[in-house]
């Protein structure tokens, strides 16, 4: 069985981070007072229009039927109408989506401040699925990926430098899997239909906005298997220009990454389409891989828990009819966290600082129906 036991190393003070998270509690709490404010003004208008007459109908849409002088006029239909019902006035609401795409990006490492550097390549097609379920002003959601394909197109590259001049350069075959998963709660504390003659940007008076808090986790772990050689660098060893080992497995990388977040979320929607984005910050980012070596017979372990991510997202979608969405979207991810490397054997030689980064993007398409 491997060994996983870490190495000496200094502890670091991480007060920071909380403090960063206490701040940004404190910017958007005043926001959020604020907005419950905004939200009671559509209530006190359906009051006024009680008071003169108005009735609104038991069928749960938001037709009003004026009566004025006992005669029923026809019932007045409010801007975005479907949507609003949709997201304000059902108890709870249930959304499934099944989701195809292509991911792109690398995940890398540097060791010992820039002595070696190793980049892993993403390029799969992926399938994800996406359940939320909502209730009032809250929702949970979870949304994960796999991919379908192995095969990556890029080349995995190694290189090694001393005394800042590159000596060693190659490039491998790279079969990779994922596993990525997105659990957030959310917190809608702006949600309202904009029914005012007033345009902002963008937005028109008849669309209807929410803009919410989250709090979440994102987990992502990647596996590489690297197979051939092929030597564009080799000063030392005189095999530039060849590929050795072709048809044998050189290599293979394992890392996880664990991502807690907080941020914010908005969604902006007309009768038949809208658009959805949001913002994550990962407050505490940690990581943790293993790297085989296969050729040399090493094996080496590296944390990491210094350094920050963000997480975003776009997606549009278009209503076919009741219930039924088609969406598509982009998703990107950007970490980078600094750690500790060791080998197995604890040859104090290889405790070096490594670093490691990464660059995600996942293109799709969806269909979802809402229950």
């Amino acid at each position: 069985m491997l060994n996983r036991q870490k190495s000496s190393r200094p502890i670091r003070k991480r007060y920071k981070k909380v403090v960063i998270f206490l701040y940004l509690f404190l910017f958007l709490f005043p926001f959020m007072i604020l907005a419950q404010e905004v939200l009671t003004e559509r209530n006190k208008a359906i009051c006024e229009a009680m008071q003169k007459g108005a009735e609104i109908s038991d069928s749960g849409d938001l037709s009003l039927k004026v009566e004025n002088n006992a005669q029923l006029l026809e019932p007045i239909e409010l801007p975005g109408q479907d949507y609003i019902q949709q997201f304000t006035f059902r108890d709870y609401i249930l959304d499934l989506c099944i989701m195809l795409g292509y991911m792109t990006g690398d995940t890398t490492y540097d060791f010992d401040n820039h002595t070696s550097e190793l980049k892993f390549p993403l390029g799969n097609g992926v399938i994800g699925g996406n359940l939320s379920l909502g209730y009032g002003n809250f929702s949970v959601n979870s949304e994960a990926w796999v991919p379908f394909t192995n095969h990556v197109r890029e080349k995995m590259t190694d290189k090694d430098w001393a005394l800042g001049i590159l000596i060693s350069s190659t490039d491998s075959n790279t079969d990779a899997d994922a596993l990525i998963w997105d659990a957030n709660l959310r917190y809608d504390f702006f949600n309202k239909s904009l029914f005012s003659d007033e345009e902002n940007l963008a937005l028109q008076e008849s669309d209807f906005l929410k803009i919410g808090v989250l709090l979440g986790y994102k987990y992502e772990r990647f596996d590489f298997d690297m197979s051939d050689l092929y030597y564009e660098v080799d000063l030392l060893g005189g095999n530039q220009g060849q590929t050795l080992y072709q048809g044998d497995t050189v290599l293979t990388y394992h890392i996880k990454y664990n991502l807690p977040y907080i941020g914010l979320a908005a969604d902006v929607l007309r009768e038949s389409y809208g658009v959805r984005v949001n913002l994550k910050y990962s407050f505490y980012p940690t990581a943790e891989d293993e790297d085989n070596h296969l050729l040399r017979g090493l094996t080496f372990y590296g944390d990491y828990d210094d350094g920050s991510a963000v997480i975003g997202s776009m997606q549009g979608f278009w209503k076919i009819n009741q219930g039924w969405e088609l969406r598509a979207g982009l998703d990107g991810t950007l970490i980078s966290i600094d750690g500790r490397t060791w080998e197995e054997s604890h040859d104090p030689s290889w405790d070096r600082d490594q670093d490691t980064d990464s660059l995600q993007g996942i293109l799709w398409l969806g269909l979802s129906y809402k229950f």
